[in-house]
């Protein structure tokens, strides 16, 4: 998009090198270790189930158990047995996609 209003690629190529480094002295050097984290679960959630990748992976049960056509309206167990937290906010899609 960037490309299209005429911006040189030289400029794009720059910055895209100058966010990179900025971003690799930053997880290294500032980020504190529960930010670190966040980021290592953004990119590998599996790591660790039980933990800081708990939520991401019940949603995935979730929807998964649904399957193509869901399970019914109220009959969703991920939801209803407190496996997914915050399912009427936070995870509505995954208790969507279940029931």
């Amino acid at each position: 998009m960037i490309l299209l209003f005429g911006v040189s690629r030289k400029y794009v190529f720059s910055f895209l090198i100058i966010g990179i480094i900025i971003s690799v002295i930053a997880y290294f050097f500032i980020l504190g270790d529960y930010q670190k984290k966040r980021i290592d679960t953004f990119f590998n959630p599996k790591s660790d189930l039980l933990g800081s990748g708990y939520n991401i992976n019940q949603a995935n049960i979730s929807l998964g158990s649904g399957g193509l056509f869901g399970k019914g309206l109220g009959e969703g167990t991920q939801s209803h047995l407190a496996f997914l937290p915050e399912y009427e906010t936070d995870f509505i899609f995954s208790a969507f996609g279940e029931e």
